[in-house]
Parts: C-alpha cells; sequence; structure tokens
C-alpha cells in the first residue's frame, strides 16, 4: 500500500508517518520503481501501536527506545535480554503506570466536582449560581 493508504488505515497523517519513518519509529519504506513508499499490514500495526503507545503517556523518545528493545530481541536466533534494556523498559513502564494512576485520581476528584455542580444546578433551579459559592478545582 502507499502512503495515503496507510494514512487512512491508521488515521495518522502523511506527514506524520513521514516524521516517524524519520525518527526511526518506523523501518524505511520499501520504494518501488517510481520512488512511491510502499507499506505492509504489518506498518500498519506499527503506526497503530506507536499511536496507542502516545495515548499511555509514553514519549516518542521513550517508545523508540522500547522498540529498540524489541527489534534487538527478535533479530536474535536465541533471544538473550538485554538485563539493562529491559531494566530501562520497566523503569520507564512502571512510571508511566504512576503518571496515569495520579491522572486517574485526578480525573476522579474532577468527575465528583462535576457531580455537586450538576446537583447544584438541579437543586437550585436558577436562585443562585452553584459557580459563585463553588472553590475552583485545583490539580494535586
Amino acid at each position: 500500500m502507499k502512503i495515503g493508504e496507510l494514512s487512512k488505515a491508521t488515521g495518522v497523517k502523511i506527514g506524520t508517518i513521514r516524521f516517524y519513518e524519520r525518527r526511526k519509529l518506523l523501518k524505511p519504506a520499501l520504494r518501488t520503481a517510481s520512488g512511491y513508499r510502499t507499506y505492509t499490514q504489518q506498518d500498519v500495526q506499527a503506526v497503530k501501536g506507536i499511536r496507542l503507545t502516545q495515548e499511555l503517556g509514553f514519549t516518542l523518545k521513550e517508545i523508540k527506545e522500547l522498540l529498540d528493545l524489541h527489534r534487538t530481541a527478535s533479530r536474535l536466533s536465541n533471544p538473550v535480554v538485554d538485563r539493562t534494556g529491559m531494566r530501562q523498559a520497566i523503569v520507564m513502564t512502571e512510571d508511566k503506570l504512576r503518571t496515569l494512576d495520579h491522572k486517574v485520581r485526578s480525573i476522579r476528584r474532577m468527575r465528583r466536582d462535576v457531580i455537586q455542580i450538576l446537583k447544584a444546578l438541579r437543586s437550585a433551579a436558577g436562585t443562585v449560581c452553584p459557580f459563585a459559592t463553588r472553590k475552583p478545582f485545583v490539580a494535586k
């Protein structure tokens, strides 16, 4: 498939796909005789995986480190895990988990506040604005 088809299949803009290639998050695309990039279903999965990992809070640099570790292990006939690389991946993933847990707690607090505002709005029925008496939410 060509880059436009990859873009459509993944929901990722063409410029982003090219950026992923430049950052070596994607392997270089094969080229046709006329110079067009060609991609496989494996590339579709790779781009979707990069996006999903970003949505989980990993930076592109961290994703590159994880991909490099994976690529190194997959090239070995008898994969021996690089313990240093694996420790880095574990530490990075544990850090992301802590960050996500913090975000979940913040979102739960925000949700409770929104529920209270909604209750106040419903009970006030136009008499008093609940926003005027409410403390603003502060993320911790």
